[in-house]
């Protein structure tokens, strides 16, 4: 069954013309003799009050002359670029629409609310002037006269533009987008010749001494790939047509082709995973909340069944052995416009690929796929590494895909067996004491978010680790594990509490609902415990949970008070 805010998603927002807003607008100037700045106003509020969704809709104060808008006239430039098949001048127009679009879409703290409105409206422009499928051609013509440099620019563009409108992400569809893209990725795809010798002329990572132009295939191929996620973020109908035109067996070729490469260019093949981890964590997640399903746990069943979990493992370990032990610590990233960025680096695809890892992992077998590959000592040692330097978002990851595996009944000794609670209990106890320093210094407005998000996740393991497993419940106990459970659910409500950060309050209260299934789970198997946990504080503690968080927490704690022997569980 479905909750009445999620029947009220699927069923859509109310929506309107371009043509019905112009008529409010001249009605509103003729009628009312407004200003047309005054009269578009209250047009827009009008609308907005009968819940009328306007992000297509072009609402500048010059919406009636937009023959001369830049946008108009640069893709009107593009248009007879790729008619004439201009490359050089459809390549510098391609550029002019990317800065455009990433212009359009940032959005400075100090004026967010200005900003999001300068997004929409771009947005709808270039939806309403069908710039995608503009772009689709100038990247169809570069895919077929094997210009890369066209496709690289045609590539960068939809990456920047397919963000700004779920519309545009539709037009892109109906105008063959998806269709357009498998075939430029089709392309980097090594061939075999006659002879039976691999024509590496299109590899991604070329052995010859043209290193300009294996740089240029690397950096189509993150291009593409970016673009292909943009596409299907937020956007159902578009995963499963990726999926239909293979993008997702053609992207785990590419990773397997990335991860065997013998190129010194690190900073562009990372750019090439980091785009492959967008595109097949944007295929295995159910993120649009317009449709009452999706197709996300079966894309992942696909993707396992052609090798998913085990090129991932392997990637993720070639990152985490050869390429960390080879090089600086920061390595420069190519990002899709083939820029070179020093921000990113070989951490940022290790976390990226835990991410993904834990996102294909969707089901038993493919968690067992993953942990027969190696997955469980690798994430165990990125958690250590975590520890060690300090870095949560590492340690987070690492966590996570721990917690994932986790869930597998299988897969629980192993972690055990591989010292997880150990690596567990500190994970805790660092967070638990950063928590309770800035708590206690009355810090509220920097309690770090990454501190919570790792006890969100080592809860998690601890909840899976433990259910239906009474020696590790036992372990838990012995070990202090529990007590550090205990002191984080603790440093979680005083957070929750003195946090004015919504983010952070949702993240406590998704931790503190972990934090209770865990001591179910330990009180239910091992009844022997059950004083102890009594007496370290644990009825307290969750009558507390329960109260502050009475609608996600109350059924939990609740089950954990009766799992404890406690008669008044619901009081």
């Amino acid at each position: 069954m479905f909750s009445a805010q999620q029947l009220q998603k699927f069923a859509g927002k109310k929506r309107i013309t371009q043509g019905t807003f112009d008529e409010a607008v001249e009605e509103n100037i003729e009628e009312f003799e407004m200003a047309t700045e005054e009269a578009v106003a209250s047009a827009v509020a009008e609308f907005q009050s009968q819940g009328v969704d306007l992000s297509n809709i072009i609402t500048t104060a010059s919406r009636c002359d937009l023959s001369e808008h830049p946008l108009t006239k640069t893709l009107k430039k593009l248009e007879a670029a790729v008619d004439s098949a201009d490359h050089s001048t459809s390549q510098k127009t391609l550029d002019c629409l990317r800065l455009a679009a990433i212009d359009a879409s940032s959005t400075p703290s100090s004026s967010s609310s200005s900003s999001s409105d300068k997004c929409r409206q771009f947005g709808a422009m270039a939806n309403s002037f069908d710039a995608v499928t503009h772009i689709i051609n100038a990247l169809k013509q570069g895919t077929s006269d094997h210009n890369i440099d066209t496709q690289i620019a045609a590539a960068g563009a939809l990456g920047a533009l397919l963000p700004l409108s779920s519309d545009m992400k539709t037009r892109f569809l109906r105008a063959e987008g998806v269709k357009a893209l498998a075939a430029a990725v089709t392309t980097l795809i090594p061939t075999t010749a006659p002879n039976g010798v691999e024509d590496t002329k299109t590899k991604i990572t070329s052995k010859s001494d043209a290193q300009s132009s294996e740089r240029k295939h690397q950096l189509l191929a993150a291009a593409l790939l970016q673009a292909v996620a943009a596409s299907t973020i937020k956007a159902e109908y578009n995963k499963c047509a990726a999926m239909e035109a293979d993008l997702g067996s053609l992207t785990l070729r590419i990773l397997r082709q990335s991860s065997s490469s013998s190129s010194n260019d690190d900073s562009s093949t990372n750019a090439v995973v980091l785009a492959i981890c967008a595109v097949l964590g944007s295929l295995t997640s159910a993120d649009d909340e317009s449709l009452p399903s999706s197709r996300a746990f079966l894309n992942a069943r696909q993707l396992a069944m052609e090798g998913a979990a085990e090129a991932l493992v392997s990637s993720l370990r070639i990152y985490t052995t050869v390429k960390t032990s080879s090089n600086s610590d920061y390595i420069n990233t190519i990002d899709i416009s083939g820029n070179i960025s020093s921000t990113n680096t070989n951490r940022d695809v290790i976390i990226a690929l835990c991410s993904t890892l834990r996102q294909v992992a969707a089901n038993d077998d493919i968690c067992q796929e993953a942990a027969g590959s190696g997955a469980v000592p690798l994430a165990l040692q990125l958690a250590d590494r975590g520890l060690d330097t300090q870095d949560m978002e590492l340690l987070r990851a690492a966590l996570n895909v721990l917690k994932q595996l986790a869930s597998s009944d299988g897969i629980k000794a192993e972690v055990f067996e591989a010292g997880g609670l150990e690596t567990l209990k500190e994970s805790l106890k660092l967070t638990t004491d950063q928590l309770d320093d800035e708590n206690s210094a009355g810090d509220n407005a920097n309690i770090n978010t990454r501190s919570v998000a790792v006890v969100e996740q080592a809860l998690g393991l601890l909840t899976n680790i433990t259910l239906r497993n009474p020696e590790i419940s036992t372990a838990a106990v012995s070990s202090g594990c529990v007590g550090e459970v205990l002191r984080a659910m603790h440093a979680l409500l005083d957070t929750a509490h003195s946090s004015s950060n919504n983010l952070i309050g949702k993240k406590a209260e998704s931790s503190l609902r972990q934090g209770c299934m865990a001591i179910r789970n330990i009180a239910a198997r091992c009844p022997e415990e059950r004083q102890v946990l009594l007496a370290e504080g644990a009825e307290k503690l969750l009558r507390g949970v329960k109260k502050v968080f009475s609608s996600s927490c109350e059924d939990v704690g609740s089950a954990a008070l009766r799992d404890l022997g406690l008669d008044n569980y619901n009081n």
